[in-house]
């Protein structure tokens, strides 16, 4: 009879391990269950992107609500292209290059040559761009305006400017992290 014991309360721990198997399972379905939730909501959130230059500066590209990235993406070129200083003017003129097609990226470098980047280091110049509007007009075509203001030493002007631009897509990289181009840029004084 006490072996018969024996042998009942062996079965009797075999059954208490396995019940704690049992929870345990169900303990880590549950827990893979929450993960596999967590990470289908969190790929649902919106995605903030950090981008970061050559010269080691950070922008944050998080798009905001009911934005559409184009408009980020035209605003950001825009503002890198025309808010400088004349310690910054080149690597500006650099960025901004890199936001550009092949031709009109090479044309904006051709002309930051050394002349000009010496008229704007001995005059001391600065130019700040505020952009009041963006507006779709179809396709691939935008209208941009702002305010643009360029100062130096013997230069103040305050004008109201308007911009065309036009996009295309492209591959995204390290440099462009948008995927778009600016492929038509073409900068026009508007009257007060």
């Amino acid at each position: 009879m006490a072996e018969e014991r024996q042998y009942y309360h062996r079965w009797a721990n075999l059954e208490k391990d396995l019940n704690v198997m049992r929870l345990v399972c169900l303990i880590l379905t549950a827990a893979l269950l929450l993960a596999v939730l967590a990470i289908i909501l969190l790929a649902g959130r919106r995605q903030i992107i950090v981008a970061v230059d050559g010269d080691g500066s950070r922008s944050l590209l998080a798009q905001a609500a009911g934005e559409n990235p184009t408009e980020g993406f035209i605003s950001e070129m825009l503002l890198t292209l025309y808010n400088w200083d004349y310690i910054t003017a080149a690597s500006a003129h650099s960025r901004a290059s890199r936001l550009l097609s092949a031709d009109l990226g090479s044309k904006l470098v051709r002309t930051f040559d050394t002349q000009l980047a010496a008229c704007i280091e001995n005059e001391k110049l600065s130019c700040t761009l505020i952009l009041d509007k963006l507006t779709y007009l179809s396709g691939n075509d935008w209208h941009a305006s702002g305010i643009k203001h360029l100062r130096g030493r013997t230069t103040d002007a305050r004008r109201r400017v308007g911009f065309s631009v036009s996009v295309a897509e492209t591959r995204i990289s390290e440099e462009n992290v948008w995927g778009l181009i600016v492929t038509r840029l073409v900068e026009e004084e508007v009257a007060s």
